[in-house]
Parts: structure tokens; sequence; C-alpha cells
């Protein structure tokens, strides 16, 4: 079970990276921990409650020259997903290596984004692994490649390729259903006049607060052998868990964080990607709120909303901010998240739904 751990390993090593402030100590440690998180997440075999499922979805996929709507129709999961199984299937490759493509491009593209979005962006990964490496990038295989593709698609808004921008998230939706949210997220980071954003974003999250204490839900019955129907009705009318006060602690604190560094250092508002990024984390953090009622939906989106908010919180650092507030942020943030860490894989321990690991080199 040592494996699992890894994170806290090279946690102190991209503390250590960014307070340094040296480029080429910041990279070799970005790229030690993406290969290590790659690694460990492509290499596993039978190692979580939803390895062999997955496998067994695999099995079940028919090859390119059968696939169609009717022989897909009662599969688990999204089309694009499947047809990408399909075409490995069809080039005479098993689930292994579709599981260990998921994980390169998963995993590979956040690093990728980081790198392009922040000076720290060792830190920003080695923080995000720490919250969603066991829940997303571990067991959860077409969330991490559809946030993925997120995380991608925000990037190329930043950079105002807004076609290729919508393009990705359409793809995104493809493999996992949920990423269609981020179409409303992505157009609300647009709108232009300031007070109509931030008005609507509170509205958002306010509605979403008001649902989630009222403890709304739909009543809704059915039966259907298509599995977008079977999905909606198991989001909608079985909430499986609760959003508990800390998991809203979590992303609450961004918002305070990033007023309060506005307030001591304003020349950071000069930066287009910060006013960028910190439109995307609020409109992120919005729909979270707004998803709550349905606690699945809520562990979903927040994912996002973290990643994008660690960005915004280190792309604000790298300017220029006094050495002692940058440390004291990041010593505090490496302290929380990894005692989050801790507590996550051990949950996840305690409820058989991690297992020893092996990998597929091991495997009978």
């Amino acid at each position: 079970m040592a494996i699992y751990y890894f994170n806290l390993a090279l946690l102190p090593l991209a503390l250590l990276a960014v307070l340094v402030l040296r480029r080429e100590v910041e990279l070799v440690t970005l790229f030690i921990i993406g290969v290590a998180a790659i690694s460990i997440s492509a290499l596993r075999w039978a190692s979580d409650i939803d390895h062999m499922e997955y496998a067994q979805m695999f099995e079940e996929n028919p090859d390119l020259p059968a696939f169609n709507a009717d022989s897909i129709a009662t599969l688990h999961g999204e089309p694009g997903y499947l047809f990408i199984s399909a075409i490995i299937k069809s080039l005479g490759f098993g689930f292994v290596t579709l599981s260990s493509i998921c994980a390169l491009f998963a995993i590979g593209a956040k690093v990728l984004v980081a790198k392009g979005l922040s000076r720290s962006s060792s830190l920003v990964v080695a923080l995000y692994l720490c919250i969603h490496f066991v829940t997303i990038e571990f067991i959860q295989i077409r969330w991490a490649v559809a946030t993925a593709l997120i995380m991608i698609a925000i990037y190329l808004q930043a950079r105002r390729h807004l076609a290729a921008a919508f393009a990705v998230l359409l793809v995104s939706t493809s493999i996992h259903y949920f990423a269609a949210i981020f179409f409303l997220v992505c157009l609300l980071a647009e709108v232009r006049n300031e007070k109509t954003f931030y008005a609507v974003v509170f509205l958002v999250a306010l509605a979403g607060v008001g649902l989630a204490a009222d403890g709304f839900h739909f009543p809704l019955v059915g039966d259907s052998e298509l599995y977008v129907v079977k999905r909606a009705l198991r989001y909608l009318t079985d909430p499986l868990s609760d959003v508990g006060v800390l998991s809203y602690a979590k992303i609450a604190i961004f918002p305070v964080l990033f007023c309060i560094l506005e307030k001591k250092y304003p020349h950071v508002k000069n930066d287009k990607v910060v006013r960028f990024l910190k439109r995307v984390a609020f409109a992120s953090i919005a729909a979270t709120m707004l998803v709550s009622f349905i606690p699945l939906m809520h562990f979903r989106a927040v994912v996002v909303a973290d990643f994008l908010s660690l960005l915004l919180v280190f792309r604000m650092l790298d300017h220029r901010v006094r050495v002692e507030d940058r440390a004291a942020i990041a010593l505090v943030f490496c302290a929380l998240y990894g005692t989050w860490f801790v507590v996550d894989i051990d949950n996840y321990v305690a409820a058989d739904r991690l297992y020893p690991y092996q990998t597929w080199i091991q495997r009978d």
C-alpha cells in the first residue's frame, strides 16, 4: 500500500522548487511528478474497485466494423470513450493499452496545461494530485480523460483560440456527458461586463446553496436500457453520498484568497491570464455549488474548480509577491492537502475501494 502515498515524497520537492524560483529546477520537478503519477496509474491492474469493471466494459465493446448506434446503445460508457475502445480493440491491443493511454493523456495534459499557465506548475500538479489522484486519475478513467480535455479547452480559451476550445469541449462531452456543464462555464467567462459576470456567478452559487440546503431531488421513475437515460436517473434519484463541510470549505477558501491577494498585490490584475483564470475559476466554483444538491455531480465538477483555482493562486504568486507570503501560502496548502491525501487513501482502503497495488506486469 505504500506506493499510494508516493505524492507525500514529491510534495516537499515541489515546494522546494517553487521557493527556489529557478525555472530549470521547476521543470525537472514537474517532469518527475508527472512521470511518477503516470507510471503508477498506467501500470495498475485490479488495484481498485472499478478497474475490472472497466476491463469487462472493454471486452463487451464492439470493434470498429461492428461499431454503430445499435451495438453500443446498452453499453456502459459514452460514445467517444466506446469509440476509442473500439479503435484500440481493432488494432489488436487490449484493455491494458487503453488504460495506459488514458493515464498518459489524462495526467500528461494537466501537467502541460499547468506548465503553460504557471511558473509554479510542479506544486500546482502535486497539490492537485493530493486531492484527486486516487478518485479521478486512478479510479475514474473516463472522467480523468474528460477533465484533461476540459483543461486543454480552457487553456485554448485563455490563448483566445475559441473555436478550438469549444471543439475540444465537445469531444470531452463525448467521453463523459457531465463535461457538458463546462460549456456554460466557458461561455460565462466570456461575459465582458464585470458586474454582470459576478452577479450571475453569485446567483448561480446562491441557487446551488439553496437547492442543497433544501435537500432538493427529482422524484423521477423510469426504466430504460439506454446508458444516458440510466445514468441520468441514477444521478437525479440516488445521490449516493453527502457533500461534507470540509468539501465546501475547500472550495470556499479560494475566492477569499483571490480577493486577499488582489487587494495586497493589485498589480496582479494587470496579467490577462490572471484575469481570465479568475473568471473561469469563479464560474467553475459556482457551477460546482449549483450541482451540489446531487453529491456525485459536485464531486465531478469540483475537480475542474480545484485545478483552476490552484492555477490562479500560484499564477498570482508568480508575480512580485513577498517571499514570506509565497512561502506561507505554499506551506499551508502543502500541509492541508497532504493531510487530505493521507485521509483520502486511508478512507478508500477502509471502504475496500482501494486494494493492494499490483501492475499488469505482475498479473497471472
